[in-house]
C-alpha cells in the first residue's frame, strides 16, 4: 500500500470528501440569517485584504503603532504574492461550487483558483504582526477573533474548501512570523537614523 493510501482510499480522496462534507453541512445546518448578516459583509470587506489594509493604514498615523502598521502592510503584500501568484498558480484547484452539486454561494462567485485562501492568508498575516504590538491584550484578541471569522466566512459563503482556508492561515502565520523577525530590528535602525538626521538637520 502506498504512503498516500488508507485502506484503499487515497489521502487526496479523504480530504476532498471531508471538504465536501463540511461545506454541505455548513450550508444545510449552520447557515442562518443572523450569521449571514455578519459573515457576508465581513467576507466582502476582506476582498483584496482591504479591511486589514485599512486597519494597518490607520496605525500609521500613531507613533506607537506605526511600526506594526508598516510591517503588517509589507507582510500582507509579500504573503499575497506567495499565496496568490505562486501557490494558487501551481496548484490550480477549482472553486468548490464548480465541483459540489447543490452548493450555493452567498456572494458573487470568484473565478480565481481556490487553494490557498487569500482572505485567510491576509487576515492571519495581519493578525500575526498585530500580536507583536504594544496594544492592550483585549484588542489583540479582538483582531484574532476577527481573523478567524474572516477565514471561516470563506467556507460559510461557499467559495473555499476547508483545506483552502487552513492552508491560507498557515501561509499567513508562517509568512507573517518570518517577515516580523526579518524586519523588526531593521525598522528600528531605519527609524533611529531618520530621527538622528532630523535632529541634526
Amino acid at each position: 500500500m502506498g504512503q498516500n493510501e488508507m485502506g484503499g482510499i487515497t489521502l487526496t480522496d479523504f480530504f476532498y470528501t471531508m471538504d465536501q462534507t463540511i461545506l454541505l453541512w455548513l450550508q444545510d445546518t449552520v447557515r442562518c440569517p443572523a450569521l449571514s448578516g455578519f459573515l457576508v459583509p465581513l467576507t466582502i470587506l476582506g476582498g483584496g485584504g482591504i479591511l486589514w489594509i485599512l486597519i494597518s493604514a490607520v496605525m500609521l498615523f500613531f507613533p506607537k503603532t506605526r511600526k506594526i502598521g508598516w510591517i503588517a502592510l509589507i507582510a500582507m503584500l509579500l504573503c499575497y504574492l506567495l499565496n496568490d501568484k505562486v501557490f494558487k498558480e501551481l496548484v490550480e484547484r477549482p472553486r468548490p461550487f464548480f465541483a459540489i452539486a447543490g452548493l450555493q454561494t452567498l456572494v458573487p462567485t470568484p473565478m480565481s483558483w481556490s487553494f490557498p485562501s487569500g482572505h485567510a492568508c491576509s487576515a492571519f498575516a495581519a493578525a500575526t504582526i498585530y500580536s507583536h504590538g504594544g496594544e492592550k491584550c483585549w484588542l489583540k484578541v479582538v483582531l484574532w477573533v476577527l481573523a478567524v471569522a474572516m477565514a471561516f466566512s470563506r467556507m460559510y459563503v461557499g467559495v473555499h474548501y476547508p483545506t483552502d482556508v487552513l492552508a491560507g492561515m498557515l501561509v499567513g502565520i508562517g509568512g507573517g512570523s518570518l517577515i516580523w523577525h526579518m524586519l523588526q530590528h531593521r525598522y528600528d535602525l531605519v527609524e533611529a537614523r531618520l530621527t538622528e538626521r532630523k535632529r541634526t538637520a
